[in-house]
């Protein structure tokens, strides 16, 4: 991964054979930053998504094992118990141009990932509510 330091937070590239969720809570927690929200744009060899199932209380995974465009990826991070949390959704063409998408949970680059990396000045927390059985974020 290769990254630029811009006025709004950071210009991130992630490059062919990164894990994009593993690199991406290892430039959090490096750069120490208390919360972001991003936009992503590139392609993936792989891609780990999931629907929660509200009435179960559970993420339904699936797995595209082919390389795919991103055509939309955003999301937000934030913490919880002291470990960085990337609540991130996406959408994704094959080579036909079929788009599937979900929450996302991670994804292989293909190419690249460029990811534009917005800093908050607030650390955001999750916390657990029980009612929808998720980490939500703590607003109060």
């Amino acid at each position: 991964m290769k990254y630029l330091k811009t006025s709004y937070g950071y210009l991130l590239r992630l490059t062919l054979g990164e894990k994009v969720t593993v690199v991406l809570k290892k430039f959090i927690k490096d750069k120490e930053i208390k919360s972001a929200v991003f936009w992503a744009i590139g392609a993936l060899e792989s891609v780990n998504l999931s629907f929660y199932d509200l009435k179960n209380k559970k993420y339904l995974g699936y797995e595209i094992k082919n390389p795919v465009e991103v055509v939309s990826m955003t999301g937000n991070i934030a913490w919880m118990e002291n470990d960085v949390v990337i609540h991130c959704h996406g959408v994704f063409s094959d080579s036909e141009g079929k788009t599937s998408g979900g929450h996302f949970n991670e994804g292989v680059v293909g190419p690249t990932l460029e990811i534009m990396l917005f800093l908050g000045s607030e650390k955001m927390e999750r916390e657990f509510d029980e009612v929808v059985g998720l980490n939500l974020l703590k607003i109060r």
